[in-house]
């Protein structure tokens, strides 16, 4: 459900809801139990519906973290690109902005891949080729995204870019191949 939709839907069940609280305080009294349940059911919406938006959002972990300062810190940045870009799926339908997030994630990870390639090649990486080659294939990725956007309906292209994105930060690029550097790193004394 979009978006807009979710907002109208939840605006029309607070509506009805605080009518029908006003109504059976009207008709049973305030010492029946049925209005004051139905009150509860409807401030407990707007909770719920919170609940939901938060869980569509990366929160930073120790889990994430691969032991390198730098590399932590460039994940975090990641992170907080993707989140922005949840936000602009979430509240914001203006498919320009969700373009300006894509090219700033595209910049970014293109900054963070140069950073570990640079330590990766400072510190003799057997592995560097590899890493180098998935570093490749995500730039291809997301500049796919860039033109998935142009032709693909709004909230369909948002939702494909953000699940590939977390998946791919979270579940791959941190837990797999930044872990196994990360470790390798830290046998160099990179912190």
């Amino acid at each position: 459900m979009n978006s807009k939709l979710s907002a109208i839907v939840l605006f029309l069940l607070l509506a009805v809801g605080i009518v029908a609280v006003i109504l059976t305080f009207v008709s049973l009294g305030f010492t029946s139990p049925v209005p004051w349940v139905l009150l509860a059911i409807v401030i407990s919406l707007p909770l719920l519906n919170s609940r939901n938006v938060k869980k569509q959002y990366i929160y930073w972990s120790d889990d994430f973290s691969v032991g390198v300062e730098e590399i932590d810190n460039d994940h975090r940045k990641l992170i907080n690109i993707i989140n922005e870009s949840t936000t602009i799926m979430l509240f914001d339908e203006n498919r320009h902005n969700l373009v300006d997030v894509i090219n700033k994630l595209l910049d970014y990870t293109e900054y963070h891949f140069k950073h570990e390639e640079k330590l990766m090649q400072e510190y003799d990486y057997a592995d560097a080729k590899e890493h180098k080659e998935y570093h490749k294939e995500m730039i291809q990725k997301v500049e796919y995204f860039k033109e998935l956007n142009k032709t693909k309906d709004y909230e369909d292209a948002a939702k494909e870019i953000i699940t590939y994105l977390k998946d791919w930060l979270i579940n791959y690029h941190i837990a797999k191949c930044d872990k196994d550097l990360g470790k390798f790193l830290a046998s160099k004394g990179v912190k």
